[in-house]
């Protein structure tokens, strides 16, 4: 065991959260690719806890003493604040962008970590400027969403679907739009279009 408080304690734990940060662009990429609003959930709030750990261990000589971990409020908030892929990469570009300003010029991962955490934040900017589809969802909407059990991601599809219809007609929306932007609020959380009976309908992530 390492002396409590030496610069080796340090150099340590902060050469593995370098190890554990090469790992983030694969999840996003994965978490971009999910689009059941369950699964993303299952998946999106341990990642996310992930890189809070490691900004809150990043240069702690006390991780070889204690237990360093996310306060339980912290915890509460991420599995508050993760319920879509929007939300779930602001939370990500945060905890990088206070990692990025905790950087110990004086350790010897620091410009690795700069490199690993820059491009990290350019690929969740460039995600999110060019999915217009990303909007978080309204309260009610993602409450529907997260527990298909209340039956209201059937609902909302059927709203929706009439509201589509209605707007632009039999073939007045489609994949096209929804990927241009040119959609209304109320359709800014599809990602992708299904034709039932000659009506666009949305459907979910």
């Amino acid at each position: 065991m390492l002396d409590d408080g030496t610069e080796q304690n340090r150099a340590c734990v902060n050469a593995l959260v370098l190890d554990a940060l090469r790992h983030v662009p694969a999840v996003v990429t994965y978490l971009a690719s999910l689009r059941d609003a369950s699964v993303f959930r299952f998946c999106a709030i341990p990642q996310v806890m992930a890189i809070a750990t490691l900004n809150a261990v990043y240069n702690n000589a006390n991780v070889f003493q204690i237990k360093v971990k996310i306060s339980k409020a912290e915890a509460c908030r991420i599995m508050l604040h993760t319920g879509d892929l929007h939300s779930a990469l602001n939370m990500f570009a945060e905890y990088c962008q206070s990692l990025e300003a905790k950087l110990a010029v004086k350790d010897e991962s620091s410009g690795a970590i700069a490199k690993l955490l820059a491009s990290a934040q350019h690929q969740i900017t460039t995600l999110l400027s060019s999915r217009t589809s990303l909007m978080p969802l309204p309260y009610q909407r993602s409450l529907f969403l997260r527990y298909p059990a209340l039956g209201g991601r059937v609902l909302l599809t059927m709203v929706d679907s009439v509201a589509c219809f209605f707007r632009g007609g039999m073939d007045g929306f489609g994949r096209g739009d929804c990927e241009r932007g040119r959609v209304t609020e109320i359709d800014l959380n599809c990602v992708g279009v299904v034709e039932k009976h000659g009506v666009h309908a949305p459907v979910y992530a």
